[in-house]
């Protein structure tokens, strides 16, 4: 089912933001799958490299989980699951670069690639550095943070560890904007560095002197060929309205109520808004929305990984007849000869 909640401005952040959710709330003891058809996400966007959802459905979903679980550092618990490789292009990047330090230069500089709701900032004064995170928009309510933070902070330290080489690393201090919970105990255990509540920001200290130190780099020309893609990304996308569009629709496909008003709602804007900025860049919904089923049909197919009947509901379509006739419009055949001249 859809959500109620007007998602801000349409401000996104990539799916694999949750990788390690299911995870934790297995550890937990409760049902990951009830969660995500609670707010509509395809638990299989989340290995997609290019797909988005709403930012403020990200942190619903934690909150939500931690709230249902009775697990009051539940944040922290999805953020343990997580590696620089999280970041995708952008992670690949940092751990090319020269220095710890140029690295962090790296991930503010490209960091609304992988979060367009948060700033991350790293910022020096005597023997201290401190990287700071900013929530950049306004939530429905501030606790809608508390998670979200929670899982940047130990997702980061985790980033930090890896970039160090060293595995026992940790900041000396993490602060947060939000109040402390009931129970700290748990959130202590997992930072595993002494926490600060009702911060005027939230980000971790750290020695400057870490800035300086060297990342084992795997291949010298690698970092021109990583830094070229990232701006190809940069100069590209999230900037194209229809770009997110295209990361709604993978998200809602699976749902079966990937409808125009829908998306329209998800990015906070009318049906008509939508098409007519679609249409400033040269798009149209019913054709993205097609050319997207096909592409995501072509990619299951060549790997043979499920059956026809489970790619038509991956596709959103309500009935096979449905995706028999958008089959015979891209191929000029039905799916069962397709079926019978790939199987002979």
């Amino acid at each position: 089912m859809m959500q109620s909640n007007e998602y801000v401005n349409g401000v996104l952040i990539r799916a694999a933001s949750l990788t390690g959710f299911k995870e934790a709330v297995l550890n937990l003891g409760g049902d990951p799958n009830f969660f995500f058809q609670q707010f509509s996400i395809n638990p299989e966007s989340i290995q997609l490299p290019n797909t988005f959802i709403p930012y403020q459905l990200h942190c619903q979903v934690l909150q939500s989980a931690a709230e249902a679980l009775g697990c009051a550092h539940f944040g922290a618990l999805v953020g343990t699951y997580q590696n620089v490789h999280t970041l995708g292009a952008i992670g690949l990047l940092m751990t090319e670069s020269g220095t710890v330090g140029e690295a962090l230069q790296s991930l503010h500089k490209y960091h609304h690639l992988y979060n367009q709701a948060a700033r991350l900032t790293l910022e020096t004064e005597g023997d201290h550095a401190f990287v700071s995170y900013t929530i950049q928009i306004h939530l429905n309510y501030s606790k809608l943070a508390e998670h979200a933070l929670y899982k940047a902070a130990i997702a980061y330290s985790r980033f930090m560890r890896m970039l160090c080489g060293d595995d026992k690393w940790s900041p000396d201090c993490y602060h947060f904007t939000v109040r402390a919970p009931s129970d700290t105990s748990g959130l202590s255990e997992i930072l595993g560095a002494p926490v600060e509540f009702n911060q005027a920001r939230s980000g971790w200290v750290f020695s400057r002197g870490v800035l300086k130190r060297k990342i084992d780099r795997k291949e010298e020309n690698l970092k021109e060929i990583l830094t070229h893609h990232v701006e190809m990304l940069n100069q590209a996308y999230p900037y194209k309205f229809s770009g997110r569009v295209a990361s709604t629709i993978r998200s809602l496909l699976p749902t079966g109520e990937c409808t125009k008003e829908n998306v329209a709602k998800i990015l906070n804007v009318s049906a008509r808004t939508l098409q007519r900025k679609m249409g400033s860049e040269g798009q149209c919904f019913r054709q993205l929305l097609e050319n997207i089923r096909k592409e995501i049909f072509e990619d299951h197919i060549k790997r043979m990984d499920i059956s026809m009947t489970e790619i038509a509901y991956l596709l959103g379509y309500s009935d096979s007849s449905s995706f028999s006739r958008s089959f015979k419009k891209w191929y000029g055949i039905p799916p069962s000869l397709w079926g019978n001249l790939h199987s002979s």
